[in-house]
């Protein structure tokens, strides 16, 4: 509950959802939500609100939970942790009982921000760096931080989607990156939440967060591929299986016969291992559309659709014949090579190349006609069998296929995890970095 004067606030009953880890803010600044899943030295949690998106001031002294969300899938958020007990900031709470002395809400906090510390170094002196926005009439745009509360991190996977929205008049995050949920206008949501929050079996939330010790800089992973903002482009990605399968054949045989003709991905045993590298194999892009396609001089062939971000493309909505299957780009490509290959008396299979975290892909896959001829195979699985052969033989690499292997790997590596938390990582970096950098320059 809202408890600024130390009593409790009976009409607190608004849920706030903020949205963190986005924005074009991230790419040039520390982000202040770095301070919300984090103690303080002094023990406390100060939290701070994104401000994109104004709200009206009295909202906030309603608010009786916080959760903090970041992006799971499309239309999909993922609740990492939520905010208690939250006593709002002196400076907003003098303004909202005297909007006529309004200052700008950083200038009040900066003697505040001073003495907050995190690792021995100054809330101030981490951010005093980053671009700052300031307010607009009668709307908060932005303070230090909103809330002192207790925040407790989250302990399972729990999940806000736009379908909770479905019969509510509000939808979820339009424009703004912070959301107030209410019982009149956001019901199924709202019911969802306080189930989330109240957690009758104790099972959703686990310890509360700890002070941050900064004993090291942390490396950045950068690559190649996010130096260029291709981090999530599946046909970046698809030009970089097909490097790494032409220029490692006998890997990609390997890797061939131990993952993807993995006896426990066929049925049926007529397309197991039955691919034939004692010849020469050819790899191509974009044939037909189709991702990846490998084949061997007797004319079987590999099918690999790659994918990111993005569903299932090329969807056929009009055709619910097939039992009511959606026609698509998998039951196209499917035809496609069915139709070579049996003119041909040989063999094909398929497979989907697809992230760790890419849930949404995995669950609507039964609507299409002809998923159930595709494997799938995950980019963790990918990293795992290449990362291996690459520790056990990259001393017998030379000095540049080393370099371009290392590459590949580091930028599969994002896509291992089961969310995609990229700019979370980097923003954990950032703060990190930038504390031990502040302690190093006061040593000397």
């Amino acid at each position: 509950m809202i408890n600024p004067n130390n009593d409790t606030q009976h009409d607190a009953d608004l849920i706030l959802l903020n949205r963190m880890y986005v924005g074009e803010f991230l790419n040039e600044n520390i982000g202040f939500e770095s301070i919300n899943l984090v103690k303080a030295d002094d023990g406390k949690n100060y939290i701070y609100v994104t401000p994109y998106g104004t709200m009206d001031i009295d909202k906030y002294k309603k608010v009786k939970t916080i959760l903090f969300v970041r992006k799971y899938a499309p239309g999909t958020y993922q609740i990492i942790a939520k905010a208690e007990n939250l006593r709002l900031a002196e400076e907003i709470e003098d303004y909202i009982n005297n909007k006529n002395n309004y200052g700008d809400i950083r200038q009040l906090q900066q003697t505040k921000i001073e003495k907050i510390k995190f690792s021995s170094v100054s809330y101030k002196d981490i951010f005093e760096n980053n671009r700052t926005k300031t307010k607009s009439n009668n709307k908060i745009n932005g303070a230090f931080y909103t809330y002192t509360g207790k925040v407790t991190m989250a302990n399972k996977i729990l999940i806000i989607s736009k379908t909770d929205f479905v019969n509510d008049s509000k939808k979820l995050f339009r424009s703004s990156l912070k959301m107030f949920i209410d019982k009149q206008s956001t019901p199924n949501a709202y019911n969802k939440l306080e189930e989330y929050i109240e957690d009758h079996n104790k099972e959703n939330w686990k310890d509360e967060t700890q002070k941050i010790k900064v004993k090291r800089k942390l490396k950045n992973n950068s690559n190649f591929i996010s130096i260029l903002g291709k981090e999530d482009d599946e046909l970046s990605f698809s030009n970089l299986f097909a490097y790494i399968f032409r220029t490692y054949k006998e890997l990609f045989f390997h890797f061939y016969i131990d993952i993807l003709s993995n006896s426990k991905n066929f049925k049926n045993e007529q397309l197991y291992k039955y691919f034939d590298f004692n010849q020469i194999f050819k790899v191509e892009r974009e044939i037909n559309n189709i991702d990846i396609k490998l084949t061997d001089d007797k004319g079987n062939v590999i099918v690999i659709e790659n994918k990111i971000k993005s569903n299932i493309n090329g969807v056929n909505l009009k055709i619910e014949d097939h039992f009511h299957k959606i026609e698509s780009q998998l039951s196209k490509y499917y035809n496609i090579v069915k139709n070579e290959t049996e003119t041909k008396n040989v063999k094909a299979s398929f497979f989907i190349f697809y992230p760790e975290y890419h849930e949404v892909l995995k669950n609507s896959l039964p609507a299409y006609l002809d998923a159930d001829k595709y494997v799938l195979v995950s980019y963790k699985n990918i990293y795992g069998y290449y990362k291996k052969w690459f520790d056990d033989n990259k001393k017998n690499l030379s000095t540049l296929p080393r370099f371009y292997f290392d590459q590949f790997l580091n930028s599969l590596k994002k896509h291992t995890e089961s969310v995609d938390n990229q700019l979370e990582e980097e923003l954990k970096l950032k703060f990190n970095n930038r504390i031990f950098e502040l302690r190093q320059s006061s040593k000397s």
